[in-house]
């Protein structure tokens, strides 16, 4: 199986899997309102135009062209989604990487929880 084939079925997968979690939270009553956001609508609508150009473009560009939408579809609801803390995202992102968000030293394990050069708490 050739590499492209395979990046292809990921963007596909990523897509169904994007269109999914639209249609759960259109099912859910308490969630439908993120849908309907202006902010959604407005962003998701010049994410369809730009698929939909690079689409028209070239046709081989199709599997880009989902891939963004589902990217965009993606990013937009984790963005709206209450229950979604980016600041902890932030701060995991910085324990991955084994760097102190505050002094920006390295940190000697993933599993510090406390800065051995500013005494930052992680």
């Amino acid at each position: 199986m050739e590499v492209s084939t395979i990046i292809y079925i990921t963007i596909i997968l990523g897509a169904l899997n994007s269109l999914l979690k639209a249609v759960n939270i259109y099912l859910n009553n308490d969630q439908r309102h993120r849908l309907s956001d202006p902010l959604y609508l407005i962003l998701m609508a010049i994410a369809l135009i730009f698929a939909i150009g690079l689409l028209f473009n070239d046709t081989r560009w199709w599997p880009w062209s989902l891939g963004g939408l589902a990217f965009a579809n993606w990013a937009i609801l984790r963005l709206t989604d209450e229950d979604y803390d980016i600041e902890k995202g932030v701060k995991n992102g910085f324990r991955a990487a084994k760097r102190c968000p505050h002094c920006m030293k390295s940190l000697p394990s993933y599993f510090t929880t406390k800065c051995p050069h500013c005494t930052a708490d992680l």
